[in-house]
């Protein structure tokens, strides 16, 4: 299915890369209204895709792939939670290499130090990026390790379990970030939304795990 459909899953979750990234960096390509600033969407080879818009991308064509197929859409995110997992580890090393995504200053001694334009801070910084790393992947070892329990058989557990414990750590992880972002009232925007997702999916995944462990 997805072979059948890759080129048009490819153009799309382009799309919605570049779309994401060019609204939250309005302030770079369109600091006053311009036509020359509407058309730098189309440079996409200045580096500015959005990870997080190339998934809404994904999901929003497998959502119509699978309606179209009368596949069960719980079941493609549960094969697809290892792959985006993996791809996040890459997007966070790509991130390392870059200085982007970076920490705030810290004392402990693995704290990394950037000669880099793209990080403001010239003191030792956590490195959130490694943070990051090191978590999804323990998240992909669990899912690995534990996924014939029967309550990871049901579709869509997996995917449930991995998004829940995500958004989980990545909200607490987002206060030792220091690059600027969006904030709203002094936090930063990933952090209310990874918030608002961990309530969500771990109130159905409690929900879920709860009913499963009811007697028949």
């Amino acid at each position: 299915m997805l072979f059948h459909h890759s080129l048009s899953i490819t153009v799309i979750t382009i799309l919605f890369s570049r779309i994401v990234f060019y609204f939250m960096n309005l302030q770079f390509y369109l600091p006053t209204f311009r036509l020359g600033g509407l058309l730098r969407f189309f440079y996409i080879w200045d580096k500015g895709l959005s990870f997080w818009g190339a998934i809404l991308g994904l999901t929003i064509m497998m959502i119509i792939i699978c309606f179209k197929k009368n596949e069960s859409i719980l079941k493609w995110i549960d094969a697809l939670v290892i792959p985006v997992g993996l791809g996040i580890i890459i997007a966070n090393f790509g991130q390392l290499l870059d200085g982007q995504g970076y920490g705030t200053p810290t004392n402990l001694p693995w704290g990394m130090t950037y000669e880099s334009i793209n990080v403001k801070y010239t003191v030792p910084i956590h490195p959130t990026q490694i943070y990051s790393m090191l978590y999804v992947g323990g998240i992909l070892f669990f899912i690995k390790k534990h996924r014939q329990y029967e309550f990871f058989k049901k579709e869509g557990n997996i995917s449930l379990f991995a998004i829940t414990f995500y958004s989980f750590v990545r909200f607490w992880m987002e206060f030792l970030r220091g690059d600027d972002t969006i904030d709203i009232l002094g936090i930063r925007l990933a952090a209310i939304i990874s918030a608002i997702i961990f309530l969500i999916s771990g109130y159905i995944l409690f929900k879920r795990y709860k009913k499963s462990h009811i007697p028949n």
